[in-house]
């Protein structure tokens, strides 16, 4: 304290020097003078700033005095540089007002995640999530009532109270729906709901309540409103909850489970006539739902399309190197020892004595930052993008592909499955033939009209036609279980298909398949598009006799050498170029050559096997549609045949036995027109798989 009594006693501080280690008074390197200056500047945000504040009188809201103070502050002529901000409440407000809408929107996305998961109905989820918008003019009623502000404890109440409300809404469907799976009708359970859940809601709600009401009593400015929100917001959703929840309940689900008498009357004839084991479900199917299904669910279609996905990363990535790309590198190093300078005496006029001087510490920090943008490498960028959307070119035809050999997988189950129960049913016929001839034979024999030759042979026909009935049994069981499989179903589902009918799509003529399959078949798309990737792999072997140019921008920033700057700017163009590779180049271009001849060879022999397979398609469309012709004319004459019997049968000119048999003809003669026709129908979508033309 001695040494710093008076103003005179800081002039003689004594200043050390970092080179020399000199030490000089301050009074001979500076003249100090004093002043009066400001003690203290207040400063916010870096910005000098004074603050007027004033406290609000109890029974006053803080937006009663912005509302009035702001139009004559807003007249205020400012001098230049100068501003007005407001803080306090409005400043936490809005500051503070964005984070509680997000908390808010989140709490309400998470309750209508966590209802979804247990209801597994959104309608269901929506009717329960109603009662949040019904506790809102009831906490404004809290508010009101007990003249609190909305700030930020009243918005927090209401985040709470949205995740109170529901749970109401829970107890009121939940009791519906256990009511409805007892057998009791929608209405009767929607009431039923509404008077027995009565007491427990009531007594959860006012619990919680008045547990909130001391700090409703209390006054305070930062938990009353909170609580007056979340107390009556709870009441007033109570009341309105058991009236509308009901109601909205009932309102929705008559629309959707009431049926028509009609449907009522199909959906009892589908189940009687269904006959299926009581454990497995049964799916009705179109055609088009089925390629639907199969599109929508098969696994290996599914990866195809993510190769697709992939592949076009890929070449988002490839173009991206066309790009500046801005780098950083950081070294940390500690030396083992460092340079020193030595000031020799005479030098220079100070010092007076030999000094050394040290150039570093012992640790050294780099760190760098590089800008730089290829110049000649872009020809390799573009070759590379090229080659990258080749692949992708490949994997959307591999994609295609197995989209066609899907939707032609499914045709060929799905007409299998038609035909098979046709079979089915046509054996059934001759089944009930045989065992009607059986009868009569029996009775001829034991009448000594016919010899038991006869009734052997009726045995061995009885027994073949059960047979076939066992051997379509089987058949329609395992076409049913693989396309369950295709289709992504349980395997135990029975599926009932319709039949599609007669095609509406025109068969062309073999040119109209060639020349499509040519420009749309998968295989040879792919096969193009491995020719353009190889003469992309040819392109890039020849660049890389290009040297490589690169423009740079650098900023560096050292702290280890003191004579050096911390920060240093540079740029240039950097240029690499191998000169003499053994031979290594050339090699690479000539294995891309290779690669591009055995690619384009590759598209002249699917283009062979492709046309050998469309010819033998087309040869089989010809034959499928001569059989449905000849079938088409079969059934016709067997028609005829049972109509002419079935008149001879009105005059007992014939047994039943006879009768049976052109029933079960009948059947066979339909069986085998059916299975023409779609063969017909299997015949054009496998025209469309070769050619590529099935609709999207």
């Amino acid at each position: 304290q001695a040494s710093r009594s008076s103003f005179s006693d800081l002039r003689d501080v004594y200043v050390n020097s970092q080179v020399t280690q000199a030490r000089v008074p301050l009074r001979a390197i500076s003249r100090l003078n004093p002043e009066w200056q400001p003690s203290r500047i207040v400063r916010r945000n870096g910005v000098r700033t004074l603050t007027v504040q004033s406290f609000v009188k109890s029974g006053h809201y803080a937006s009663e005095i912005i509302n009035a103070v702001s139009p004559r502050i807003k007249k205020l002529a400012l001098p230049p540089g100068f501003r007005i901000e407001y803080g306090g409440e409005l400043s936490n407000q809005a500051e503070v007002q964005p984070q509680m809408l997000t908390a808010l929107a989140i709490s309400i996305i998470a309750i209508f995640l966590t209802l979804l998961i247990q209801f597994r109905d959104v309608s269901e989820v929506l009717i329960v999530m109603s009662a949040i918008p019904l506790a809102l003019p009831g906490a404004v009623m809290g508010l009101i009532i007990t003249r609190n502000p909305f700030g930020f404890t009243a918005f927090m109440g209401l985040i709470s109270l949205c995740g109170i409300v529901v749970r109401n809404s829970i107890i009121l469907v939940d009791y519906i729906k256990e009511k409805m799976h007892e057998g009791h009708a929608l209405e009767q359970a929607a009431t039923e709901a509404g008077e027995r859940r009565l007491r427990p809601i009531f007594l959860t709600t006012m619990a919680a309540a008045v547990g909130v009401l001391p700090m409703i009593l209390s006054g305070s400015s930062l938990w009353s409103p909170l609580a007056s929100v979340i107390a009556i917001g709870l009441i007033w959703s109570m009341f309105i909850t058991l009236l509308v929840v009901p109601v909205l309940f009932v309102i929705v689900k008559s629309h959707r489970i009431k049926p028509s008498s009609a449907a009522a009357a199909a959906l009892l004839a589908a189940l009687i006539l269904a006959a299926a084991p009581a454990h497995a479900a049964t799916q009705r199917l179109t055609l088009p739902e089925a390629v639907h299904l199969a599109l929508k669910g098969n696994s290996a279609l599914k990866i195809a399309r993510f190769k697709v996905v992939e592949k076009a990363m890929k070449v988002a990535a490839a173009r991206a190197d066309n790009f500046p790309k801005l780098s950083n590198y950081s070294w940390y190093m500690g030396l083992s020892s460092s340079q020193a300078l030595t000031v020799p005496v005479g030098l220079i006029p100070v010092p007076i004595q030999q000094s050394v001087a040290g150039q570093g510490s012992s640790s050294f920090f780099l760190n760098g930052t590089v800008l730089a943008q290829p110049v000649t490498q872009l020809l390799k960028v573009h070759e590379a993008t090229g080659i990258a959307r080749s692949d992708q070119r490949v994997s959307e035809a591999d994609e295609k592909k197995a989209r066609n050999d899907v939707i032609y997988a499914v045709h060929q189950l799905y007409y299998g499955l038609l035909a098979a129960r046709a079979q089915k049913e046509a054996a059934g016929a001759g089944l009930a033939a045989a065992k009607e001839s059986l009868r009569d034979a029996q009775n001829a024999v034991a009448a000594k009209r016919m010899l038991e030759v006869a009734l052997n042979e009726a045995q061995t026909a009885v027994l073949q036609n059960t047979q076939s009935l066992l051997s379509a049994n089987i058949q329609i069981a395992d076409l049913n279980a693989e396309l369950d499989q295709l289709l992504g179903l349980p395997l135990d589902t029975k599926l009932e298909l319709s039949d599609p009918g007669p095609s509406q799509q025109l068969a062309g003529d073999r040119d109209y398949y060639l020349q499509k399959a040519l420009c749309l078949n998968p295989e040879i798309r792919a096969a193009k598009a491995t020719v353009a990737k190889a003469q992309g792999g040819v392109n890039a072997a020849w660049d890389q006799y290009i040297p490589d140019v690169t423009l740079f921008a650098a900023n560096t920033y050292q702290n280890g050498a003191s004579f050096l700057t911390h920060n240093m700017g540079s740029f240039g163009v950097m240029v690499s170029w191998d000169v003499w590779d053994w031979g290594k180049r050339n090699a690479v271009v000539g294995e891309r050559c290779a690669q591009r001849s055995q690619a384009e060879e590759n598209v002249h022999r699917l283009g062979d096997e492709v046309t050998v397979e469309l010819d033998n398609a087309f040869r089989k469309l010809e034959n499928e549609k001569s059989m449905m012709a000849v079938a088409r004319e079969a059934l016709a004459l067997q028609k005829e045949r049972l109509r002419l019997l079935s008149n001879q049968l009105k005059t007992a000119t014939i047994s039943y036995s006879k009768y049976d048999e052109a029933v079960a003809a009948e059947k066979k003669a339909e069986s085998d027109d059916l299975q023409a026709r779609l063969g017909y129908e299997l015949a054009i979508a496998e025209l469309n798989r070769i050619a590529g033309t099935f609709e999207r």
